[in-house]
């Protein structure tokens, strides 16, 4: 009688130890997840190692297995340069003009968690010595962050100076943001008009990190403003005034400096930020903005931070007339 299939060779030993290796590797490339691209030479070793074992079964499973590999990297390729040029659209978005340095000592910076950030700031010059500042804190990561990100940016640059006051300024913001996006879509956003004639600051807060007005005895938050932008369809916001003199520090932040954890779970916090700020303030900001950055790596121990950082700092010069 024919038999039905052919029977299962016995494996030998080196076969045996071959496939125990094989195993072994694969099983390490699953748990290293998301891999990248120059592993694929560990995958290549493992089938060609298999196939001049002499183990002919399992090597057509492992050549199937590194064409899906195959695929795999060549989807992550494409993704990796989808995120490349989505990074590079977006920096070009940051502002490259400063005010004049005897107006504003500004500094900004914006650092990433994840290559792309869902934090932006911007800064907007609006004429006859007026300069907006924008920080804010999108919903969401990734691309589709950025994404809401540039639309924000889009709006703010776009409706800045088309009210009478910043109230309706928001106002205008909310309602478009609302109907542009999904409902769970929003985004905290502080911004602040600088009037150089009486050096005067008004503004609105919608949801975001109070920013932090230093002075020589004293340290105030500037919290007047609403809900953050798209969250509710009928936030009202309200107007914010204060007056800058020479050697006042205004920090504008984003939650990603407040809620960095150090190994054992402890934010950085207002705690050492408050004095960190205050013990500095007569430095220029561009030094200001370095301590403090160097204040947070040193105290998460971390390259890349796990959220977001944005800082920006306007410090009024001693010289300003």
């Amino acid at each position: 009688m024919r038999e039905l299939a052919e029977p299962v060779p016995s494996f030998r030993a080196r076969d045996k130890i071959a496939v125990l290796l094989v195993a072994l590797l694969l099983l390490a490339l699953i748990y290293l997840g998301r891999t990248q691209l120059d592993r694929n030479q560990l995958v290549f070793w493992a089938i060609n190692a298999v196939s001049s074992l002499g183990v002919g079964l399992l090597a057509v499973l492992f050549i199937r297995l590194r064409r899906r590999y195959e695929e795999k990297v060549r989807e992550l390729t494409r993704k990796e340069m989808e995120m490349a040029i989505a990074q590079e659209v977006q920096q070009e978005l940051f502002p490259r003009l400063l005010p004049p340095a005897a107006l504003l000592d500004l500094a900004a910076i914006c650092l990433p968690a994840r290559g792309i950030s869902g934090d932006y700031y911007d800064l907007l010059e609006i004429g006859d010595g007026e300069w907006g500042v924008v920080v804010a804190d999108v919903s969401g990561k990734g691309i589709s962050a950025a994404l809401l990100m540039a639309n924000v940016q889009a709006m703010v640059r776009s409706q800045c100076q088309s009210h009478p006051s910043l109230s309706q300024f928001f106002a205008t913001l909310n309602r478009l943001l609302g109907r542009s996006t999904a409902s769970a879509r929003y985004a905290t956003l502080f911004y602040g008009m600088f009037r150089a004639k009486d050096r005067s600051f008004y503004y609105v807060n919608a949801g975001h990190v109070p920013p932090f007005l230093i002075r020589q005895d004293s340290v105030n938050r500037l919290t007047e403003g609403g809900a953050p932008i798209g969250l509710l369809s009928d936030t009202e916001y309200s107007e914010g005034t204060v007056d800058l003199a020479p050697g006042d520090l205004l920090a504008i932040c984003s939650d990603g400096i407040l809620e960095a954890t150090d190994a054992a779970g402890e934010e950085f916090g207002e705690a050492r930020l408050i004095p960190l700020l205050s013990g500095n303030r007569q430095l220029p900001s561009a030094i200001i903005q370095e301590k403090v950055l160097r204040a947070i790596a040193d105290w998460t121990r971390k390259d890349i931070p796990d959220d977001d950082i944005t800082l920006v700092l306007v410090r009024i010069p001693s010289t300003s007339s």
